[in-house]
Formats: C-alpha cells, sequence, structure tokens
C-alpha cells in the first residue's frame, strides 16, 4: 500500500523528515506529496519546484519514498496513487484538532483515510513557520531542517 504525505513543505524540515522516515517502515511506498495552488495568495519561500527538489535530497537514503508536485484536490491524488493512505503528523492537540477536520473532508470528498503518527518528542516544536521565522531574524537553522535545506535557504538570504 503507498502512504501519501502531502504539505506544502515550505521548507521540509526534520521533523517531516521524521515522518517520511517512520511512513516508510510501515509503507511499501511513501509518496511525498507538495500540494501547490497557485490561485494562493500566501508569499513562499522556495517555489514548489525547489520544495521537491529539497525532499528528494534529504530523503535520498529512505527506501520507497519519492517526491511530486501536485496541484489539485486531494481525492484526485489519491486516485492515482490507490490503494491508499494519507499520513499526517500531528505535533499538539491544535495540529490533531485541524487535521482531523481536513480528514474528514478528504473522506466526504471520496479521497482515503488518514493515519496520524505523532511528532517524535525531538520535533514536537519543529515547524516550516518556526524556520521562516528564524530566518527572517538570522537565528540557526541547523537543528530544524536537514543540511541541503539550510544550504539553499541560507545562500537565498
Amino acid at each position: 500500500m503507498t502512504a501519501i504525505f502531502p504539505g506544502s513543505f515550505d521548507p521540509v524540515t526534520l521533523g517531516h523528515l521524521d515522518m517520511i522516515r517512520r511512513a516508510a517502515a510501515i509503507f511499501d511506498r511513501v509518496v511525498v506529496a507538495v500540494m501547490h495552488n497557485s490561485h494562493s495568495q500566501k508569499s513562499s519561500l522556495l517555489t514548489p519546484e525547489e520544495r521537491v527538489e529539497l525532499i528528494r535530497e534529504a530523503a535520498k537514503g529512505i527506501d520507497g519514498v519519492e517526491a511530486v508536485l501536485f496541484e489539485g484536490f486531494t481525492r484526485d491524488l489519491c486516485e492515482r496513487y490507490r490503494p491508499c493512505v494519507l499520513v499526517k503528523g500531528v505535533r499538539n492537540v491544535r495540529d490533531f484538532d485541524y487535521e482531523c477536520e481536513i480528514a474528514a473532508a478528504n473522506r466526504f470528498a471520496g479521497a482515503a483515510d488518514t493515519l496520524f503518527l505523532p511528532a517524535g518528542e525531538e520535533y514536537g516544536n519543529v515547524s516550516s513557520t518556526i524556520v521562516r521565522e528564524f530566518l527572517k531574524y538570522g537565528a540557526d537553522i541547523s537543528r530544524l531542517v536537514p543540511e541541503c535545506v539550510r544550504v539553499k535557504l541560507e545562500s537565498k538570504n
């Protein structure tokens, strides 16, 4: 069975990489889907293509993992990879509540079921938002992101 790990991954963090490793230990295949909405007004650190490349580089030693760019409805992504399950990491109750709403909407729309994996204790406070905030103020991000991501982000600043 295929696990689909969807997200924006702007940027991919060590917490994301931990989820990818753990999902790969459970499932035959893990598709890390960089979900892109071309109509979004949200500004990004990295282009969707850069995010896919960084995920590929960070996860290159993990068997069964592929990174793809996807624009569209999660249900359509699931149709492409059936049989599948969606995998989402949750760090806290707030994440869980939000992800439960998304999981219910996905099921209603005909997408796959969602499996929640709790964040490892060392990654419970790691998020892409925190990484972006650290970067804004010149703080060290080396304990938050894979080395390839750190190098890429610091070269952009």
